[in-house]
This record gives C-alpha cells, sequence and structure tokens, in this order.
C-alpha cells in the first residue's frame, strides 16, 4: 500500500474480496462486519410483506387497510333455570270484583316473566297493566306476549273495570 487512496472508496465498505478503485482488497473481517450491520438495518427496517416500519401504524397493520378495533366479547352466559317449584299464577276477576289489582312488591325470583292470557286493552276489561316504579310507566301486554324483568324489580298490577 503506498497510502494514495487516490479517491478510492475506505475499504471497510467494501464487501468482501472486491477489490476498491485503486485494486486492492477489503479487510475480510471489517467488511463482513459492515455487511452484516446492512443487512441487521435492513431487517429491522423491513418485515415480511417488504413494507418499512415507516409505512406501518402504531398497531402494525397498514394505513390502507385501517379498520376499527373489535369491540370486547360479550360477558359469558349464564343458564337461566325456571323453577316450576313456585309458579304462581295471578288471575284478575272483574265480574266478582274480588281481584282487581295486585300491590306495589318485589318477588322472590331472579328473574319474573309475565305471560297475558287475556285480551285487554278495553275487550276484556278496562285498565290494567304492570306498573314499575323504577320507571315511573305502566306497560300493557297483548294477549300471548311475555314481559321479562328482574324479580327485584318493584312493580304492581294496575287495577281492572269491566
Amino acid at each position: 500500500d503506498d497510502g494514495d487512496s487516490g479517491g478510492a472508496t475506505p475499504s471497510a465498505s467494501l464487501p468482501p474480496g472486491i477489490p476498491g478503485d485503486n485494486g486492492s482488497v477489503g479487510d475480510e473481517a471489517g467488511d463482513r462486519k459492515a455487511v452484516q450491520d446492512e443487512e441487521i438495518q435492513t431487517t429491522q427496517s423491513r418485515n415480511d410483506d417488504g413494507a418499512s416500519s415507516e409505512d406501518k401504524n402504531d398497531n402494525g397493520t397498514p394505513p390502507s387497510s385501517q379498520t376499527p378495533p373489535a369491540p370486547p366479547p360479550p360477558p359469558p352466559l349464564r343458564e337461566l333455570v325456571l323453577d316450576d317449584r313456585e309458579p304462581h299464577m295471578v288471575k284478575y276477576d272483574v265480574s266478582r270484583r274480588e281481584r282487581t289489582k295486585l300491590d306495589t312488591h318485589t318477588d322472590k325470583s331472579e328473574w319474573t316473566f309475565l305471560v297475558s292470557l287475556s285480551q285487554g286493552c278495553g275487550r276484556d276489561y278496562e285498565g290494567g297493566g304492570t306498573y314499575f316504579e323504577a320507571l315511573d310507566a305502566t306497560v300493557h301486554l297483548q294477549e300471548g306476549l311475555a314481559l321479562l324483568f328482574p324479580g327485584r324489580l318493584r312493580h304492581r298490577g294496575q287495577k281492572i273495570g269491566g
């Protein structure tokens, strides 16, 4: 080596065994290290789909495929057990004027399931319905429809008339 680089590319940046402009061959160990460093940088900045890390969103998806995050999974389902040991049926009777309403109460069940077995709405009787304190509202069911609500919810059977 005569010390004159003559504008040649430094040998440390040359791949192993490739001569520089001045005909000298680069240092093999230094050249291997430079190539390995370059491969590591390339691997870190590119991923499997060939997109650079700058081409990705914070969540790692390409910008063109931005989708809103998935909603959280629903809570696990619980088994609803129907207890037939103590069914409770309330029959309102306008003809005898005995049972025309049901006072405000809560039920001892986890859930209350009401099914209307009459026409109501002025056909079989006037008034009626189930009043809920928390809603300050009365729900009127048509024949054959059902209403399911927590048994601890305070409610009453509104007065019926003929």
